[in-house]
């Protein structure tokens, strides 16, 4: 975790890019947290916002696995929320870091 004049920012992992990461795992206060904003098919596009699943801390750790696949991951989960999409604060490169207000804006 680290800190600055943004706020909290957390190391995520993730799979699934488009534009942004789509699919997300991290770590706020020793809950783990998936975010995950799937395309929709019906929509043909990405939806507004990521539901948010906090995991058990068996399939947090198996997700965690390089090899590990997300697919069906939400279903061990407890859904906590949805939060818009253009509210998920990342670090430059996307790729690193969110900001932890995230968990502050849900809507659920």
């Amino acid at each position: 975790m680290s800190r600055d004049s943004g706020g909290t920012w957390l190391p995520f992992i993730y799979r699934d890019f488009y534009d942004l990461p789509r699919a997300i795992l991290v770590d706020h206060e020793g809950t783990a947290y998936f975010l995950e904003c799937s395309f929709d098919e019906g929509l043909d596009e990405y939806p507004d916002d990521f539901a948010v699943y906090v995991l058990p801390p068996a399939t947090a750790r198996k997700a965690r696995d390089p090899g590990a696949y997300w697919i069906g991951l939400t279903r061990n989960g407890r859904l906590v929320g949805h939060v818009p999409v253009d509210r998920v604060h990342f670090d430059r490169s996307l790729r690193r870091l969110i900001r932890a207000d995230v968990f502050a804006r849900l809507d659920g």
